[in-house]
């Protein structure tokens, strides 16, 4: 098995490439809060 190594920046910028994100997930923003419960 071979495996790549690309960077978030490639991975992104790809036009072949498209991301959906569901309308229900489209207002979520995290703030302090969620961040720190996520990291720590």
């Amino acid at each position: 098995m071979k495996t790549y190594s690309f960077s978030i920046h490639d991975v992104l910028s790809k036009n072949a490439v498209s991301f959906f994100i569901p309308p229900f997930q489209r207002a979520y923003a995290w703030g302090k809060p969620e961040i720190e419960r996520f990291f720590y």
